[in-house]
Parts: C-alpha cells; sequence; structure tokens
C-alpha cells in the first residue's frame, strides 16, 4: 500500500500572525514573515506525519494490492471517498496487462465516523471479480487506485477551526524550536510537542 499526496492545503493549522504572537516576534519584514510561514509548513509537515492524520483538506491517492471487503483509509479524519461520479478516474482496478476498469460508485459505500475511515465493499456485489477470488486481502495480478480528501475542514473546506487546540498547541511548539534553533537541531523526543501529539497518533491495523 502506499499512498500520495496530489492537491496540498494551501493554508496551515496556525497562522503568521499567532506563530508571532506566541514567540512574541515583533519584526515587521516580509521576508522574516516567508521564513516563518515556511516553518510553520514544516512543523505541519511534522506533526501530520507523528500522528499519521491530515489536518487541513487535503487530496490523496491511495494504490493498494491488498483489497479486502472492509479497507481502512489512511491520513484520518476521512471527509470524502471521491466518486467516479465526481472524478472519472478516482476509483480504478488495474489488471497485470494495465487495463484499468471503473469500480462503480454503487458497489460501496464509506464510513468517515470512525478513525481510521474505512471504504467498504457490498458483500452481494462481485467486482472486479467474486469474493472468493479477490476479497481476502491480496491481488497479485493487479492493484486498485482510489482517490479521498482528509482533513478536519467541513463539508471540504480549508476552515481550521475543527482542529484539536492540542494540536495547534504542537505545532505552535514545534514552530518555535525550528525558529530558534536554525541549525537543523532535533527536536527532543521528550518534548512538550510529542506529548500534545500522542493521543491523536493513529494506529493501523
Amino acid at each position: 500500500m502506499s499512498w500520495r499526496l496530489i492537491v496540498p492545503p494551501t493554508v496551515t493549522p496556525v497562522s503568521v500572525s499567532e506563530a508571532k504572537e506566541h514567540e512574541r516576534i515583533s519584526i515587521n519584514d516580509a521576508a522574516e514573515d516567508l521564513l516563518i510561514q515556511q516553518q510553520l509548513f514544516a512543523a505541519t509537515r511534522f506533526a501530520e506525519e507523528f500522528t499519521r492524520r491530515a489536518f487541513v483538506t487535503q487530496t490523496w491517492e491511495l494504490r493498494t494490492t491488498k483489497i479486502a471487503q472492509i479497507m481502512e483509509i489512511p491520513r484520518p479524519p476521512l471527509l470524502e471517498i471521491i466518486p467516479n461520479s465526481t472524478d472519472a478516474s478516482s476509483m480504478v482496478f488495474t489488471n497485470m496487462n494495465d487495463v484499468t476498469t471503473a469500480i462503480d460508485d454503487d458497489t460501496w459505500f464509506q464510513d468517515n465516523v470512525d478513525e481510521p475511515g474505512r471504504l467498504i465493499f457490498k458483500s452481494s456485489l462481485a467486482f472486479p471479480y467474486p469474493w472468493a477470488t479477490w476479497g481476502w486481502g491480496c491481488i497479485p495480478y493487479g492493484y486498485m487506485t482510489l482517490k479521498f480528501r482528509a482533513g478536519y475542514g467541513v463539508d471540504g473546506d480549508t476552515s481550521v477551526e475543527n482542529i484539536p487546540w492540542e494540536i495547534k498547541e504542537a505545532i505552535l511548539q514545534i514552530f518555535g524550536f525550528l525558529y530558534q534553533n536554525r541549525e537543523g537541531q532535533p527536536i527532543p523526543c521528550g518534548s512538550v510537542a510529542h506529548t500534545l501529539l500522542q493521543p491523536f497518533k493513529v494506529e493501523y491495523l
């Protein structure tokens, strides 16, 4: 299983002004603000990789040969598995001859309440092969690709209001360390940021 970010977020959970206030930075300079914004993106990426989550709404592509009737979708919280009716190439099966077949929207549904979210195929249907052939966890002669959106946004927007305050505070802690230590010192493993993020760390089956 592998996944790649195809539409990254355009904003960070913490704004430049919030970061400057947190660190008591009084410099009003475009170059300094750009540095702060870049460090906020880096701090956000660190927190997302540590928790294995998506914070601000973003779109991912998942590719896997591990196909089962119930499949976990990485990077919670899941907002939407993008159906083929929205994007004709969103969910397809590719066989060993590089022939792709779209997976019909009415053959599956999503669970975006649990974390991680799940893709659930309807057991009464048999696509692209009967479950006795392909539904038990491995397709050695093909793979499935799907696109999904994840993050704490409402209805897929880029709002940050629903991101837990502990995550925002952890990003501020990481940013503060990056801002004060610009020569590449590693963030201490026992830092406050790690403690704040630990409850949000996702464990996959």
